[in-house]
This record gives C-alpha cells, sequence and structure tokens, in this order.
C-alpha cells in the first residue's frame, strides 16, 4: 500500500481534544522530530503528538503558508480538490478537501471547520480544527471522513526559533487502524518536515500582520 494514502490525515485536526485520554508514550526521534502517542476513543486508531522547533522562520510565515492553499501539496500531498466553502474571517473558514486514495479504497472527501488564533501576550499562534460532515451534501463514489480532532501550535521563543507542537486524531474510514497507525505516524513525520523546510521560502520572509507581533 502507498505509504503517502494516510498524509491525507494532516489536515483533519480539530479545537478540543475533550474525550477521555491515556498519558503519551514516545514513539521516536527522527530529524529531530519527537513523535508520541495514545489511546484514543476506543477504536485502536491512535492519537499522535508530535514536536519539534522551526528555525529561520516567523509566526506571520507560518500563518501565510496555512492560507496559502494553493501551495498545500508541496508540503501535504494526494490533495485531489481544495476550496473554502465558507469563509467567516480571515480566522475562520469551512474548506473541503477531497483526497486521492489508491485502489482498493475509494476518495475520501471532509468539509474542515478552521479557527485560528493568536495569543499577543505569550506569543503563540494556534490552528484548530474539527470536521463538519454535514456541512454540504456528500458526494456519490466519495467516502465522508467523520470524526478528526487536533491542534497545530506554535510557540515563538525567547532566542526567534518557533517551537511546533502538533496533535491529531482522525479516522479515515474502512481502513483497518493498524494499517492506519502505520501508515499515519510516518507520514506525519514527513508532513512536519516539509512544512518545517516550506516556510522557509523566501516568498514568506517579508510577510506581516498587524494583529501579529514578533
Amino acid at each position: 500500500m502507498n505509504k503517502l494514502i494516510v498524509v491525507v490525515f494532516v489536515w483533519v485536526i480539530g479545537p478540543n481534544l475533550i474525550f477521555a485520554q491515556k498519558d503519551w508514550a514516545f514513539v521516536k526521534n527522527k530529524n529531530e522530530i519527537e513523535l508520541s502517542e495514545r489511546e484514543f476513543l476506543n477504536k485502536g486508531i491512535k492519537q499522535f503528538r508530535l514536536k519539534t522547533t522551526f528555525k529561520q522562520t516567523s509566526l506571520s510565515a507560518i500563518f501565510t503558508a496555512f492560507r496559502e492553499h494553493s501551495t498545500f501539496h508541496e508540503w501535504q500531498g494526494d490533495i485531489k480538490e481544495l476550496h473554502t466553502v465558507k469563509r467567516i474571517s480571515d480566522m475562520e473558514n469551512y474548506d473541503y478537501y477531497n483526497f486521492s486514495f489508491p485502489w482498493p479504497f475509494r476518495n475520501r472527501d471532509a468539509i474542515y471547520h478552521q479557527n485560528i488564533i493568536y495569543n499577543k501576550k505569550d506569543k503563540i499562534l494556534s490552528l484548530n480544527f474539527s470536521l463538519e460532515p454535514d456541512f454540504i451534501p456528500a458526494k456519490e463514489g466519495i467516502q465522508r471522513m467523520k470524526v478528526a480532532k487536533g491542534e497545530w501550535k506554535f510557540v515563538k521563543l525567547a532566542n526567534g526559533d518557533i517551537e511546533a507542537n502538533y496533535q491529531n486524531y482522525s479516522d479515515p474510514v474502512g481502513i483497518p487502524a493498524d494499517v492506519v497507525n502505520i501508515l499515519f505516524s510516518d507520514a506525519l513525520m514527513r508532513t512536519m518536515t516539509n512544512l518545517r523546510e516550506h516556510v522557509k521560502k523566501e516568498k514568506y520572509k517579508l510577510k506581516a500582520y498587524s494583529f501579529i507581533q514578533e
């Protein structure tokens, strides 16, 4: 099975992880990214947490990258279609994603509700996501994803680096949990690595926003 298929789960995240949770268990540290996991919702699919440090970038660059849908494929992959269904503000929107899956799985789609919050006092940029499966009608021939929660959190440190934390739980529907866990952990590590480099690009260096003070 193509390992890239589970990179689709990287955007399936949500605002509040309110379910009963167990302690995190360390899995591995690779390329200066620490990966941990824990049981979640008793379905066999793990919740994952990644931690690393972003250097030579800014919170404004990261904010821009997350709003720039046209370049998501450069660091996520397997995105067949992406568009905004409803834009509430620069800090909140509903996005439709259609992800390509290889045989024997059908394509998956999902509607993500995204909320971005900036804590001026502590210089923390948070990007919270959850699924809204009934926001628009399901499409024939595509499996609609229904359950996912998580959060990206970026903290500006005193030395100018940015501490990046990412939590993710996602049920892709119809794929065995053991397969999801193995492939998903690898996909998340690749995605974090790609994003860490992506936000260093020259085009992001001069980005600035009035609500982000760095």
